[in-house]
């Protein structure tokens, strides 16, 4: 009688913790999926605004150009992408 409430116990014991493992694991998948997007967005948008920013940053091509340019970016990818590029050069 006394093995087999233990035997409960220990089963309970196993499915909530297998419980909690299964959370984390998918936490850790969307945080790793939401990362991927935002770099394979940043890499698209860096291809795309490398080239006006460079000529901005030149002397080529003038501050309404390029706020036409950016204007079309949205999202935290493109503000970060913008931020660094800019302050980097």
């Amino acid at each position: 009688m006394f093995f087999q409430h233990l035997i409960k116990i220990v089963i309970w014991l196993a499915a909530i913790v297998l419980a909690i493992d299964l959370v984390l694991v998918a936490s850790i998948l969307c945080r790793r999926l939401s990362r991927f997007i935002y770099f394979r967005k940043k890499d698209e948008l860096n291809r795309q605004l490398s080239r006006p920013i460079r000529q901005f940053l030149k002397g080529e091509m003038q501050v309404e150009e390029l706020a036409g340019t950016l204007r079309t970016v949205s999202g935290s990818a493109g503000r970060d992408l913008i931020q660094e590029q800019l302050l980097n050069g």
